[in-house]
């Protein structure tokens, strides 16, 4: 992986896992775009403040929930596509699973973020049964 491409993904989860507020809005400065957006099935967001808003929403749905990389994470040029886990705040009982295509902008920042989930687990995530 370049190293400008993982650096964007380790602040990126860094972001989602943020459990203070602070260092939370700090993350999601460092790696996104001020116009950046973040796009999925379950929730939309645009800029900073947006962001800062879902990611913090979610931490307090789910408090000592955990995202991590779940296999290889491939990139071509200004794309980035990784797979994830969702842990459950016991940190071995998984939620859920996704994917999500992280666009960069020229700044090294992240423009874009569309995120699907490929497989709830747990429905405490969505409210809905197994995708």
């Amino acid at each position: 992986m370049i190293d400008q491409n993982r650096i964007v993904v380790e602040r990126y989860l860094e972001a989602w896992n943020a459990t203070d507020a602070t260092l939370r809005a700090k993350a999601v400065a460092s790696v996104w775009d001020l116009s950046g957006i973040y796009n999925s099935s379950m929730a939309n967001a645009k800029g900073h403040d947006d962001l800062v808003g879902l990611i913090a929403g979610f931490r307090a749905r789910f408090p000592g929930a955990l995202f991590r990389l779940a296999g290889e994470v491939r990139e071509h040029d200004d794309i980035i596509s990784l797979e994830w886990e969702f842990l459950d705040p016991d940190r071995e009982t998984l939620a859920a699973t996704g994917r999500d295509i992280i666009v960069v902008a020229a700044n090294g920042r992240i423009q874009a973020v569309h995120s699907t989930f490929s497989g709830v687990i747990n429905e405490r995530v969505t409210g809905r049964k197994r995708c």
